[in-house]
């Protein structure tokens, strides 16, 4: 990640995060597109996924208490996620026989400012260059996401060491 300083409280960072995102997935929230009038006569109730993500943020954080040794800061921004590689399956029974559906896709779905940033994060400075911070973020689509649209959310926290130009 990469962090400018605008002002004394206000940055803008962005960078590159690679994830994978393994998920379920209810049937209904997940869309077959031109694949529905197959499924018609499938029963199943879930899709697992698998998706190998790279995430370009773009964000704005604004620090909200300053002191010497330590900063609490607010973070918000919009991400383009780059799918890399999606992986999905299902088992099911059709007309009594039970089976099994596997597919995916690499590199085939793009969501270029599909996801919202928020976030809070703590910064311990050591000295002028160097600091930690930990920063609970949470990611919410705006949109649907891969092969499935599926509104795929995460939660987490950002842990991290800081050197200063």
């Amino acid at each position: 990640m990469l962090e400018y300083r605008v002002t004394d409280r206000l940055r803008v960072t962005t960078g590159l995060l690679r994830s994978t995102k393994r998920y379920m997935a209810r049937r209904e929230d997940y869309d077959f597109g031109s694949y529905s009038y197959a499924l018609t006569h499938r029963y199943f109730k879930d899709v697992d996924g698998s998706c190998t993500i790279l995430d370009v943020p773009i964000n704005l954080r604004y620090d909200i208490v300053t002191q010497p040794n330590y900063r609490l800061f607010g973070s918000a921004g919009l991400s383009s996620y780059f799918m890399q590689r999606e992986q999905y399956g299902y088992d099911y029974v059709e007309y009594n026989r039970p089976g099994r559906w596997d597919g995916g896709a690499v590199n085939k779905n793009r969501h270029l400012f599909g996801v919202l940033n928020l976030s809070l994060g703590y910064e311990h400075s050591f000295n002028n260059r160097w600091s930690v911070q930990a920063e609970p973020y949470a990611k919410l689509p705006l949109c649907g996401l891969g092969m499935g649209k599926v509104r795929l959310s995460s939660a987490g926290v950002f842990l991290g060491v800081k050197y200063g130009f």
